[in-house]
């Protein structure tokens, strides 16, 4: 079931945006709400890592202008954020695009474990 909180790894806090098999689109708007209320909580600029998963999601308008709000909302608080299960077309897009922009804290990963690693090692 998608939803939002911390959970530890190692030593680490990361923040869990678990989007994973979303149908219902009416679900993201309260979950957005909810990530920035938690990132915000912590209030320290530039602390919080986070793991958003979107396996199963499909993208579509309503998914990229959800992790753009979440974008705003929680940039200045993200030390790193790892994105997973995208697929293959949307992955490649993401990563040219951070590529781009020079965002070397935001990767995009092909699993949990693997984003995870990276999240802690940051």
């Amino acid at each position: 079931m998608p939803g939002v909180s911390f959970v530890a790894h190692e030593t680490k806090e990361i923040l869990l945006m678990d989007f994973v098999g979303i149908r219902d689109y009416r679900v993201l708007p309260p979950l957005v709400d909810r990530a920035i209320e938690l990132v915000r909580r912590v209030g320290e600029r530039r602390s919080v890592l986070v793991l958003v998963d979107l396996s199963g999601t499909r993208m579509n308008k309503r998914v990229g202008e959800s992790l753009q709000r979440l974008s705003r909302g929680n940039g200045p608080y993200v030390s790193a954020i790892a994105f997973v299960g995208m697929g293959i077309p949307w992955s490649t897009i993401l990563a040219g695009l951070l590529r781009l922009r020079g965002k070397t804290n935001h990767k995009v990963m092909r699993g949990r474990n693997e984003a995870l690693a990276w999240l802690v090692a940051r």
